[in-house]
């Protein structure tokens, strides 16, 4: 397989087509509806976004659903309501329901279309078997180019949600899906002047202790890892003050991701990992624009995952799921194991080509929203 730039595009198609017709398309050899899910099979977007796993699939795992909405009770408190202690013949007191808040969402179409025009068309139906290939190649590369696309626009919903506590994203059409998660008020800060990390003056370590307590107050649970940018990091590791809590006064040296976390470690302090994932937009002339996934100026403190993930990452169906091996559509659909499906079709209106559309109906639910601290650390760039 050919390697692909990752393309966060709008998530619905840019143009009409017309009804295609698949006549065409599933003559050529190669672009069978085995062919195309073959290459799905055996091409890992996820992986391919991130080697070493998304954060968001630990965070956020996946749930599937017959629905295109969901709602879930999030309550103000979390801690255990303490039972009554009453006599066997006695009636049980109710426990009331006092803070808890139903949020509820749409799951929207995450879409990515591409496009191959009539010369690639005319190439896939050359007599020599090179250059068709090739031609079929670039239709394999756009199967895994609208994945890819899907996938970043997935993560990047349930970063905003983990960083801000609310995941939105705008159509083509100007339609707006947003869901606040409503992460507590006591539960976000934003640093300003020289409380900000980047600043000789500030006192990051006594903040983080600050926002811990504060935590464990609240909730009864420490934090144990700080999501945070690479830029973050480094003003730690070069903040004399962090480096005089570890190796006083007289140390001059920069300190290394390790010693920070160790040493945060032993003062109960929640220890850092980055997540500095780029991906490319795609403005409105056409030009491409770098994309961070996590806002290189917050981080947000989480707690050990073994006491359950944060949230859910919503699947819902889409009509080219319920379509694909149905035989009444034109072209080739396949859908892959994370339900994002691929349709494959010949424009036969002006001007003729190849588009390639991927699919999929996919949010974030955020259960444990009162569970974490968000933070604004250093200036927004």
């Amino acid at each position: 397989m050919h390697k692909h730039g990752i393309r966060l595009s709008a998530l619905s198609a840019a143009g009409r087509f017309a009804e295609p017709s698949g006549d065409l398309l599933t003559s050529i050899q190669g672009l069978s509806a085995d062919d195309i899910d073959y290459v799905i099979r055996n091409t890992n977007p996820y992986e391919l976004v991130a080697p070493n796993g998304l954060l968001g699939d630990a965070l956020f795992p996946e749930r599937r659903t017959q629905e295109l909405t969901f709602a879930y009770l999030k309550g103000a408190g979390g801690a255990a309501v303490m039972a009554h202690v009453t006599a066997h013949t006695g009636e049980a007191p109710i426990v009331g329901r006092k803070g808890v808040e139903r949020i509820s969402g749409e799951i929207p179409a995450l879409k990515q279309k591409r496009t191959q025009d009539a010369q690639t068309l005319i190439r896939m139906q050359s007599a020599d078997d090179v250059v068709r290939s090739d031609a079929v190649q670039e239709i394999y590369d756009d199967t895994t180019a609208v994945r890819l696309g899907i996938v970043a626009r997935e993560e990047k919903l349930r970063m905003d949600a983990l960083a801000t506590g609310v995941a939105s994203t705008i159509t083509d059409e100007n339609l707006v899906f947003s869901v606040d998660y409503q992460v507590p008020a006591g539960h976000k800060a934003t640093l300003s002047g020289t409380d900000l990390w980047s600043d000789p003056a500030s006192k990051p370590l006594e903040d983080l202790e600050r926002w811990q307590n504060t935590m464990v107050a609240d909730k009864g649970q420490m934090m144990a890892r700080a999501v945070a940018s690479r830029k973050i990091l480094n003003a730690l590791r070069a903040h004399a003050s962090v480096r005089k809590a570890i190796y006083g006064v007289n140390y001059d040296k920069r300190l290394t991701m390790e010693e920070v976390n160790a040493f945060l470690a032993t003062q109960d302090l929640p220890q850092f990992f980055t997540n500095d994932l780029i991906v490319q937009v795609k403005n409105a002339n056409g030009t491409f624009s770098p994309l961070r996934l996590w806002p290189e100026h917050r981080i947000a403190l989480i707690p050990d995952l073994s006491f359950g993930p944060l949230g859910r990452t919503h699947r819902g169906p889409t009509a080219e799921e319920g379509l694909a091996g149905s035989g009444v559509v034109n072209g080739v659909i396949a859908v892959d194991d994370r339900r994002t499906a691929v349709h494959v079709y010949v424009n036969t209106q002006d001007p003729k080509g190849i588009v390639t559309l991927g699919v999929a109906s996919a949010f974030p639910s955020f259960e444990g929203a009162d569970n974490i601290f968000q933070a604004a650390v250093l200036a927004a760039s």
